[in-house]
């Protein structure tokens, strides 16, 4: 048994999460694993979890393919319990948004309107979250193509990269940019990182990018920043108003903290010791 496997039956189970073994490129006679016994059999409630992750997972392909007809848009994932296949009935959907730079807002502007028509955006109000959010989406990281690798190179982010679930990539040479911005974690989940690299070859770039205006691109960046300053101010109860200010790589509304943080770093190394010698 590898290391990662290891880690992943140690983290995954601990929190109750089932492992997609497709996913992470392991060899298994079933496609969802949820810990090291024999049998394999995943519990009742856990197959409760994959059908209402799966689900869920269709329903936001289909909502989220208002935003593949934005030009700037070029990858958009499924994070959170419905990436980690454990979602209840009730949850919520989480999205994950790259875009070209200066778009960030623009972009958070356009989803806002168009998933509060449709109903299916949630919403806060005064700070309280509604409890209206199954099944709706929750627009909560948006970033841009200058920020493709993760800060924290842990593997709590590691997991989270490989668990996210892309819904849409716009440009096949950018996706393998994305991939090469963070090979940091094929040292953790390498069976990962070689199969998801295998899956796209060279000169398989798709949908290439609209044809830019000098003009329309200045009136874009305009409305960017506008609804920028709008928002920031909403957001962080203060007026920035400078580009630098408004102008941002990412723009995140997750506040959760990592409950994956006491496996980070130095005990990633011990654990994975510790796994060896049980085998």
């Amino acid at each position: 048994m590898n290391r990662e496997i290891i880690v992943l039956q140690e983290i995954k189970h601990s929190f109750g999460w089932p492992i997609d073994a497709f996913r992470y490129g392991i060899p298994s006679e079933q496609r969802y694993i949820y810990d090291s016994s024999s049998a394999n059999v995943l519990p009742v409630a856990i197959q409760e979890r994959v059908r209402f992750s799966l689900r869920k997972a269709k329903i936001a392909q289909r909502l989220l393919n208002f935003l593949t007809y934005l030009p700037w848009v070029q990858m958009v994932f499924l994070t959170g319990s419905v990436a980690a296949l454990n979602a209840k009935k009730d949850d919520d959907i989480d999205v994950w948004i790259i875009v070209d730079p200066k778009r960030i807002w623009l972009t958070r502007a356009l989803d806002f309107f168009v998933y509060i028509f449709l109903g299916k955006r949630r919403l806060s109000f005064d700070g309280v979250e509604s409890d209206r959010v199954k099944d709706k989406l929750c627009f909560n990281f948006y970033s841009t193509i200058e920020a493709y690798e993760l800060q924290e190179q842990t593997i709590s982010n590691a997991i989270q990269f490989v668990d996210a679930l892309p819904m849409y990539i716009r440009d096949v040479a950018e996706y393998r940019s994305f991939l090469a911005a963070n090979a940091w974690v094929k040292q953790i989940f390498p069976s990962w990182y070689q199969q998801v690299s295998n899956w796209f070859k060279e000169g398989d770039a798709v949908n290439s990018k609209w044809a830019k205006f000098i003009l329309f691109e200045w009136i874009l960046d305009a409305t960017d920043y506008v609804a920028g300053v709008l928002m920031l101010l909403k957001a962080e109860k203060r007026l920035c108003v400078l580009p630098s200010q408004v102008y941002r790589k990412i723009f995140t509304t997750w506040g959760t903290p990592r409950i994956l943080s006491k496996y980070d770093q130095e005990t990633f190394s011990k654990s994975s010791q510790e796994g060896k010698q049980r085998i």
